[in-house]
């Protein structure tokens, strides 16, 4: 074997304490040495790998002290101060002071301060937050010279609406008033932020990106402006502001239907465009992602973003505000029970802004479009009692994909009597494993580069029992290496899973999930989408692995709150029908595993929006970069920007879904799931 072919040298071996604590997805970047992840987050050249951790104190004492939580939190500033280049997002510290027993926390942390953490006490999980490393990524931006800090912008505006996305047309005629444009702040999170002209500012508490508010905004606007109006594309450069290069934008699509002066001509019974009043006098909040997340959106990368941005926005109101946020970015994996880290720290978060200062954050996802994409399945689920035949479940990998993908199995058991074989494509050797232990490695034959296997106990849903178990396996890229000393392909082609009970008990049902694959708007491809192997729809599905659209949904906003939205599509012609992609049904647990209240439904989304105009003009017309342009966007994305704003104003208004939705049976028309969910009429 050449040296360019040689096997990478072992990893360290992880003190016990560490490996409990670290998640699966950050066990696996270790064993493979982030093969497949970024651990340069700040795009330097030193290793520097963004985590999520929690910090979790002792039940105070019944005598006042705050021993505890100045221990913590100087033991987190001197390890930060100790290791240059790392950085810790304080703001999450924030609740530490104010009595809280419980903080999650955003860092970028060097290998030696990563281990540091799983030692702490109180330290109580870590979870990875790098972004997801492609084949071919793209080329690194120059650097800018650093901006001085300065607090999030914090508007006098009560009335806040809200979006974390990519590419934000501030100076689009739709977004202006007579304040000029009616984006308040703009935080860019790039570790090299665009804007770099502007007077921009690093948001104290964060310590990276940039931000810049209306004032800077305007001005931008008119120094581009003639006798002839605003030259946008001259604004945009002047800035410079990269992600406006594109004619579209995910962001501008969602902030056009979130805060635009007209009503989208898709959503008027006339198809022309009116003017909107919804909402008219609240501030725009745009925090866009770093440009890495809409190329490739990673469960950990999403997670630290958002949390990152949601406490931003919140900063950036003032007391007794309310704010509606949208988010379109989530992820398709597990647990979908409300257990997962992000979903408690929202959690969280929402409720210490409404006791510390009476904010209202309401957060409105898009229920996600995996609804007939052949993402989730249940294992078991009609089969409550033992003994259960062994299931079977082909994941289909497509050639020549230059991501890593994955795939979930969650358990209700903590350790459940079972065994996994998995067979890779191409007649290898099977790996089985039994699970109920924790176990990490590499199938037989195959390096930890291309595809690592991860058995772990996880916490379990609130109300529930203690501990579950969650399966991960995550493949490289089937795509070859950019370089010949890269790390090889994995097998492309059907990887079979079979799951075999071993106890004399039934195992509960399992859910499996994989992970989204596809293309954001301006952004280069490079994720494409893996699935379930299934009969098609017609077919009825036989044995004990069903592969469904049910329980779909993302499985960020599963969590307890009730300030926590979820909003997937529907056709606005005919008997208003639920959208084929539009992700819906129950989910594993909590909230969102029972029906929601009247009218009463089966868990899931909370309502539908219109995200189809016809027939013969598929999805919305929504706002382009420029002002004179237009452009057409499917997807559950444009539904919660509706009941965002509508929410926000006070106007939004629901019908009962339809009451028979199946077809006939004469019907060509395939018949589709319904799951009741109220659907919000148009403006």
């Amino acid at each position: 074997m050449s040296a360019a072919a040689a096997a990478p040298p072992a990893p360290p071996t992880l003190p016990a304490a560490a490996q409990a604590k670290f998640d699966p997805y950050l066990l696996g970047a270790l064993l493979n040495q982030f093969a497949h992840y970024n651990d340069r987050a700040d795009g330097g050249a030193a290793p520097l790998v963004s985590v999520g951790f929690t910090i979790e104190l002792p039940a105070a004492s019944p005598a006042p002290t705050s021993a505890p939580v100045a221990d913590a939190a100087a033991t987190v500033a001197q390890w930060f101060a100790a290791h240059p280049g790392s950085r810790v997002t304080d703001a999450h510290l924030r609740p530490l002071a104010h009595g809280a027993r419980t903080a999650y926390v955003t860092a970028d942390v060097t290998p030696a301060l990563l281990l540091l953490l799983g030692s702490a006490p109180w330290v109580t999980e870590v979870q990875l937050c790098a972004d997801p490393l492609p084949r071919r990524p793209l080329a690194p931006r120059a650097a800018t010279p650093p901006s001085a800090a300065a607090a999030p912008l914090r508007t006098a505006s009560k009335r806040i609406l809200a979006t974390i996305d990519h590419g934000c047309a501030f100076a689009h005629r739709m977004l202006q008033n007579a304040q000029g444009t009616r984006v308040w702040a703009l935080w860019d999170q790039d570790p090299r932020p665009d804007f770099g002209a502007l007077p921009g500012t690093v948001p104290s508490g964060y310590g990276y990106g940039r931000q810049v508010g209306r004032a800077a905004l305007n001005a931008c606007i008119a120094a581009a402006t003639g006798p002839g109006g605003v030259n946008e594309d001259q604004c945009y450069q002047r800035a410079p502001y990269g992600a406006l290069r594109a004619r579209m934008t995910h962001g501008t699509w969602v902030t056009g239907l979130l805060g635009g002066a007209m009503t989208s001509p898709s959503l008027t019974d006339d198809g022309k465009a009116r003017p909107c009043p919804d909402a008219a006098d609240a501030d725009l909040i745009f925090v866009q992602l770093p440009r890495a997340i809409p190329m490739l959106p990673g469960l950990g990368s999403i997670d630290r973003a958002v949390l990152d941005g949601l406490r931003y926005i919140g900063d950036c109101a003032p007391d007794d505000a309310e704010i509606a946020v949208v988010i379109d970015y989530g992820t398709d994996l597990g647990p979908h029970d409300g257990s997962s880290w992000f979903e408690r720290a929202l959690d969280a978060l929402v409720h210490e802004l409404l006791g510390a200062r009476n904010v209202q954050l309401n957060v409105f996802y898009a229920s996600g479009n995996a609804h007939d994409a052949r993402r989730h399945a249940v294992v078991w689920g009609d089969d409550s009692a033992a003994p259960q035949p062994s299931a079977r479940l082909p994941w289909w990998l497509p050639m020549a994909n230059p991501a890593p993908v994955a795939m979930e199995l969650w358990f209700a058991e903590e350790a459940p009597a079972c065994t996994l074989t998995l067979q890779p494509p191409g007649g290898g050797a099977a790996l089985t494993v039994a699970l109920s232990g924790d176990w990490l490695g590499a199938p037989p034959g195959l390096r930890a580069s291309q595809c690592v296997v991860v058995s772990q106990r996880r916490r379990g849903p609130a109300g529930g029992p203690a501990w579950q178990r969650q399966v991960l396996i995550e493949v490289g890229p089937t795509q070859g290496p950019d370089a010949p000393a890269g790390a090889p392909a994995a097998p492309a082609g059907v990887w079979t899973l079979t799951l075999t009970p071993t106890g004399s008990a039934a195992v509960q049902p399992v859910h499996a999930y994989t992970c989204w694959g596809g293309q954001n708007p301006g952004m280069p491809q490079r994720a494409w989408p893996t699935r379930f192997v299934a009969p098609p729809d017609d077919i009825a599905q036989t044995g004990p692995v069903r592969v469904t659209g049910g329980g779909s949904i993302l499985g960020s906003g599963c969590g307890a709150s009730n300030q926590v939205w979820m909003v997937g599509g529907y056709e606005r012609w005919g008997r208003q029908l639920r959208a084929r992609y539009a992700s819906g049904g129950a989910v594993r647990g909590g909230k969102r595993a029972a029906p929601l209240g009247p009218p009463p439904h089966h868990g899931g989304a909370d309502w539908l929006a219109p995200t189809e105009q016809s027939p013969a003009l598929p999805g919305l017309l929504c706002l382009g970069t420029r002002s004179a342009s237009r452009t057409r966007a499917r997807g559950t994305s444009f539904a919660a920007p509706q009941a965002a704003r509508t929410w926000l104003a006070g106007t939004l208004n629901t019908q009962p879904p339809p009451t028979n939705p199946k077809p006939g049976p004469s019907s060509v028309r395939r018949p589709r799931a319904e799951y009741g969910e109220p659907r919000i009429l148009p403006r």
